[in-house]
């Protein structure tokens, strides 16, 4: 057995939008979404994995509740809590209607709700409905906040001091998947070496990628077909013990980015660094093509 991860699932790609900035590529006509026989090894990895959380994006999750719902209605994930990053298209639907539907997933704890210009601003009515299940329920609620720039920046201040009693956070946005297309990536000003120090931040988490199959990548390589195509099979596998044995998943948890360049025979010099290299997963993309 071994210990201590956190699993995180993509169950399908339907979403009532279509964001700029989706690293998956959802959106409103897409429908694959797990088949059977991956639920079947995602319950299989979690047999012999200790899993801690597990946490369901998209898509947008509660699009794919009976997915999850079997998923988490197996024995192996009966003491695990489990949470979603969701847009909350829901709460404008009222407090009653967005209860009952978060009561149909299994062991739900956590509820991320997006609110930024990407997805598109939740207005107050819906503000007051989050915030009333924040008091009144045991669910750890909280918002996300996606940045691109520093006037995003200092929207997220403007409605973090306007709902003080919500938790918050930002996170800048990775240009990855649709946003690498829209070039909505967070727009670093100059190269930050400090990110050459760093490994996947990933590192103590798993992903399933619906389609794709259990990989610690969520973002650059296994969402961009030529980093795809250039890592090969080492990038995703249909069991989760397999990927965690592979020298793609020990490379990049196992050594900094600079020592994952060092490891492929790159100087610093040849990778040609830009500013946008100072995100993590945009790096690692660079290492892996290059």
């Amino acid at each position: 057995m071994m210990n201590g991860f956190d699993l995180h699932i993509v169950p399908g790609y339907r979403c009532n939008l279509a964001c700029d900035h989706c690293v998956s590529f959802s959106g409103p006509s897409e429908r694959l979404a797990l088949s059977g026989q991956e639920i079947e090894k995602i319950v299989a990895f979690a047999k012999y994995t200790k899993i801690n959380f597990v946490y369901f994006s998209g898509g947008e999750p509660t699009y794919h509740v009976p997915l999850i719902k079997k998923i988490m209605g197996d024995d192996v994930f009966a003491k695990i809590p489990a949470g979603i990053t969701s847009n909350g298209w829901y709460l404008a639907k009222g407090y009653e209607f967005t209860m009952e539907l978060l009561s149909r997933i299994p062991n739900l704890r956590d509820l991320q709700v997006s609110h930024d210009r990407f997805h598109g601003l939740l207005g107050e009515a819906e503000m007051d409905v989050l915030t009333q299940i924040a008091k009144e329920t045991d669910l750890n609620v909280s918002v996300s906040y996606c940045i691109r720039s520093h006037r995003d920046l200092a929207g997220y201040m403007a409605f973090k001091k306007k709902h003080p009693t919500l938790k918050t956070h930002y996170q800048k946005v990775e240009p990855a998947g649709r946003a690498k297309e829209t070039k909505s990536g967070y727009e670093y000003k100059v190269f930050e070496p400090e990110v050459l120090k760093k490994s996947c931040p990933n590192k103590g988490s798993i992903s399933y990628i619906c389609g794709k199959g259990f990989s610690i990548c969520c973002s650059s390589v296994i969402f961009n077909k030529k980093a795809f195509k250039k890592v090969g099979p080492e990038v995703c596998h249909d069991e989760g013990t397999s990927h965690m044995q592979s020298d793609f998943y020990q490379a990049v948890t196992g050594s900094s980015f600079e020592n994952l360049a060092e490891s492929k025979g790159l100087s610093l010099s040849s990778l040609k660094l830009e500013a946008s290299d100072s995100s993590e997963c945009t790096l690692c993309e660079k290492i892996m093509l290059s």
